[in-house]
């Protein structure tokens, strides 16, 4: 199933803090760092943001899990 994107700023302000902070990098193997320019998308039934690690500019994917998002959809973001 091919990813659905969300609108990123819709989310209420404490929810995109959350998201951009609570983070996990693959590269440096920490969490915490947080990301940039962050995209939210669900993907086969599962929701996702998407971002770049802001210390070795690393892409980052994290599932979200137990959060309400606004499901208000905007067009692909890379196209």
């Amino acid at each position: 199933m091919p990813r659905k994107y969300l609108d990123f700023d819709a989310q209420n302000t404490t929810l995109k803090h959350e998201l951009v902070s609570e983070t996990w990098c693959d590269k440096c193997a920490e969490s915490d760092i947080g990301i940039s320019s962050p995209v939210l998308f669900t993907e086969n039934g599962r929701e996702f943001v998407e971002g770049k690690c802001l210390i070795c500019n690393t892409a980052c994917k994290m599932e979200i899990f137990g959060e309400e998002l606004n499901k208000s959809e905007r067009p692909d973001p890379f196209i």
